[in-house]
């Protein structure tokens, strides 16, 4: 399953690097979904995430891609804390 996963990666990078964004877009999504699959909360789906919105990105989706994005940053923060948020607050406050 991981290297089928990793297949998946290296297709729509291939595709992206070839400018077609459209088929990249469903390899991206599979890669997501898989992810998702092995841990909603995990690093690979945050990756997985954030490529899937930069691929929707280059399509001018930018709509599309927020969510991506969002939900790329909020499990980083969650895996990382929030203390580095919380310090920055309490400097400019």
């Amino acid at each position: 399953m991981l290297l089928a996963a990793m297949m998946l990666v290296q297709d729509a990078a291939s595709l992206e690097a070839a400018g077609r964004y459209a088929d990249a877009e469903r390899a991206r999504r599979s890669s997501y979904e898989q992810a998702q699959r092995r841990g909603a909360g995990t690093v690979a789906t945050a990756d997985a995430a954030e490529k899937l919105a930069d691929n929707l990105a280059m399509q001018l989706r930018l709509a599309d891609a927020e969510p991506f994005y969002r939900r790329a940053f909020e499990i980083r923060l969650a895996k990382r804390g929030d203390k580095r948020v919380r310090r920055r607050r309490g400097a400019t406050a």
